[in-house]
């Protein structure tokens, strides 16, 4: 499910997901939350936030093939649009937790294009 709302020139999304496995022994959750500002000229800003959480297993292999339990990262984003091509980088935290948490540097870049 995702919800948005628009308050002037910011844009905030907030997108919620279930997901279950085909045996149906996992189970997992994940919210997403996004404030984008446009800045004009088609410079937007914003915040990106996701965080993936197991809801339970019955599996008794799930460790053995290092699922993890959480996964998260945050971090602001810059995005630039020319027509219908997009332009995006975003720098942050990820963490994921396996037996331990550990976390690190997130680097994103992407390109898009609506046709």
């Amino acid at each position: 499910a995702m919800v948005s709302r628009r308050f002037g020139a910011t844009l905030a999304l907030a997108n919620l997901v279930y997901a279950q496995d085909g045996e149906g022994d996992d189970r997992e959750g994940e919210i997403r939350l996004i404030g984008m500002h446009d800045l004009g000229s088609g410079l937007h800003l914003g915040l990106d936030n996701r965080v993936r959480q197991s809801l339970g297993s019955s599996d008794p292999h799930r460790y053995q093939h290092s699922n993890p339990a959480l996964e998260f990262n945050a971090g602001p984003l810059l995005a630039y649009t020319m027509g219908r091509w997009s332009l995006m980088t975003e720098a942050g935290i990820s963490g994921q937790k396996v037996d331990r948490l550990r976390t690190g540097m997130l680097v994103l870049g992407g390109a898009g294009a609506s046709f």
